[in-house]
C-alpha cells in the first residue's frame, strides 16, 4: 500500500482524491506534435480506451491513444472501484426489450468483463490495485424482502450463478446497521483501487507498443481520403480506424452525433479519516456494499482503515466542502456509531449515461466506432466493450451487434438535461416512498 503523499499534477479544476495520494507513480506522457501513423486511433485515455489499445496491440495493431488531459483524469480514475456483472439497466427490463436469449447473452458478456479485469490484474501482477472479493447488495425496504428473495431465486434458475439471498440476521453479522433488512451476495464481484488499475492498463499497453499522448485533445476528423485523419492542436494521426471512447468529455463540435447522445452525470465520492477500531465494529464485510435503491449509496473499507462512500449522482457540480458535509451525514444515517466522522477527501467524476442506461458499442459510420455510456455499470462493461470491439476490428467479429438495440439516441441538448433531472427526482421519490421517507 502506498502512503499518502501530495499529488504532483492534477487535471485543471479537479479536487484531490484518495486515489491520487495513494497511486503508484505516474508516467509523464508527451503531447502529440507531429503526424503519427497508426492502424487505429483511440480518442480517450480511460478504461475502455486503454483496454482496447491493449487488446489491439496484442493482435499486432499499431495503436495511438489521444487523451485530452491525463490518463484516467475523468471518471476512470475517480469512481468507486466496483467490479460486478450486470448493467445499470435492470436485467428484467433488458429482457423485455430484446428477449430472454439475447438478454442472457448480454449478461454473460458482462460476466466475461468481470473475469477480464480479474485476470488482467493477476496476469500483469498489477501493483497497488488491492483486489478485494465479494459484493453485497443491501435491501432497505422491509416490505420488499420477499420480492428480493424471489428475484434472486428466479435469476439463478434462468441466468445461472447470481446473487444469493441473505437474511437480515446474516446481513447484520457483516454490517452493523439496523437500516438494512436483507441482502444479495455476489461472490463473483470485487473492488479495486480505481486509478491504479487504469495506470496499470496504460503501462501494459505501452509495453506492447501503444503510443499514448496526454494533453492532446481530438479537434476534428478528416474523412476525405482512404485513410482517416484525426486532428489535434499541434499534430494529427493518420489511421484506418477511429474509436471514440470519451463521450463524457468529447467536444460537441468534434463529433456532435456522439457527444449529443450521452448525458454527463456526476458521481460523488468521499473518503473518511482513518477510523481505527470504530470501523470494523460498524462494518465487518471487506467487499463492496451497494444500496439497492435507484439512487442508493455504495461504500467499502479501504486498506488504510478508511471508509469510501459514494453518495449518489447528480447533473450539477457540487463543491468539495458541501460534499464532505453531505457524505458525513449519509454515513451517520446508516451507521449512527460513526456520527462525527470527518470526511477527509471528497470529489466527483463525470460519467457518460445513455438514455437507455446501457453501453453503446457500435460502428457509427464507416471506420468510426464508439464505445461509451458506461456510467452506472461498474468496470465490467469497459472491459467487455473493449474485447468485443477488438474482436470486431481485428477478426470481423459480430458480437457488437448484440447491442444494436442500444445505439445512439439524441438527448436534445438542454431538454435532455431537464429530462434527466426529472428522472432523478422520480427515482428519489420512489426511494423515499419505498423506504418510508428515509433518505
Amino acid at each position: 500500500m502506498h502512503g499518502l503523499r501530495p499529488h504532483p499534477s492534477l487535471p485543471v479544476g479537479a479536487s484531490q482524491t484518495w486515489y491520487d495520494v495513494t497511486s503508484v507513480p505516474r508516467v509523464e506522457r508527451p503531447h502529440l506534435d507531429y503526424l503519427a501513423e497508426a492502424d487505429a486511433c483511440i480518442v480517450g485515455g480511460g478504461l475502455s480506451g486503454l483496454t482496447l489499445a491493449r487488446e489491439l496491440a496484442k493482435r499486432g495493431w499499431a495503436v495511438v491513444v489521444l487523451e485530452a488531459d491525463r490518463i484516467a483524469s475523468g471518471a476512470s480514475g475517480r469512481h468507486g472501484g466496483f467490479v460486478l456483472p450486470g448493467f445499470a439497466q435492470d436485467q428484467a427490463e433488458i429482457e423485455k426489450r430484446v428477449g430472454f436469449e439475447q438478454a442472457k447473452a448480454l449478461y454473460d458478456l458482462s460476466r466475461a468483463g468481470v473475469d477480464y479485469v480479474r485476470h488482467t490484474i493477476e496476469d500483469t501482477r498489477m501493483p497497488g490495485v488491492a483486489l478485494q472479493p465479494g459484493v453485497l447488495h443491501l435491501v432497505r425496504e422491509a416490505n420488499r424482502v420477499d420480492e428480493f428473495r424471489a428475484k434472486s431465486e428466479q435469476f439463478i434458475r434462468r441466468y445461472g450463478p447470481g446473487p444469493l439471498f441473505w437474511s437480515q440476521e446474516r446481513v447484520r453479522e457483516a454490517v452493523n446497521s439496523s437500516r438494512y433488512k436483507a441482502g444479495l451476495y455476489d461472490g463473483s464481484g470485487f473492488h479495486i483501487h480505481a486509478l491504479n488499475y487504469s495506470l496499470g492498463l496504460a503501462a501494459d499497453a505501452a509495453r506492447r507498443g501503444v503510443r499514448i499522448f496526454e494533453q492532446t485533445p481530438a479537434t476534428g476528423f478528416d474523412m476525405r481520403s482512404i485513410r482517416r485523419i484525426v486532428l489535434t492542436p499541434q499534430g494529427a494521426v493518420r489511421c484506418n480506424r477511429i474509436i471514440l471512447c470519451s463521450a463524457a468529455s468529447l467536444a460537441s463540435a468534434v463529433y456532435p452525433r456522439v457527444a449529443g447522445a450521452f448525458l454527463p452525470i456526476l458521481t460523488h465520492i468521499g473518503v473518511t479519516e482513518p477510523l481505527g477500531s470504530a470501523l470494523p465494529e460498524a462494518i465487518r464485510f471487506r467487499g463492496a456494499l451497494i444500496d439497492t435503491r435507484n439512487v442508493g449509496d455504495y461504500f467499502r473499507l479501504l486498506e488504510d482503515g478508511r471508509l469510501l462512500w459514494g453518495a449518489g449522482v447528480s447533473i450539477r457540480e457540487r463543491q468539495p466542502k458541501a460534499l464532505r458535509k453531505a457524505i458525513a451525514k449519509a454515513i451517520a444515517g446508516a451507521f449512527p456509531q460513526l456520527k462525527g466522522t470527518a470526511v477527509e477527501f471528497a470529489w466527483s467524476g463525470t460519467m457518460a449515461y445513455a438514455p437507455h442506461r446501457m453501453p453503446v458499442i457500435a460502428e457509427v459510420e464507416r471506420d468510426i466506432f464508439v464505445a461509451s455510456g458506461f456510467g452506472g455499470h461498474g468496470l465490467n462493461t469497459t472491459a467487455m466493450a473493449a474485447t468485443i470491439l477488438a474482436e470486431t476490428l481485428a477478426h470481423h467479429g459480430k458480437r457488437h451487434h448484440l447491442f444494436a438495440r442500444y445505439g445512439l439516441q439524441p438527448r436534445y441538448g438542454a431538454l435532455g438535461r431537464i429530462a434527466a433531472r426529472l428522472n432523478f427526482w422520480q427515482f428519489r421519490r420512489r426511494d423515499r416512498m419505498a423506504g418510508g421517507g428515509e433518505r
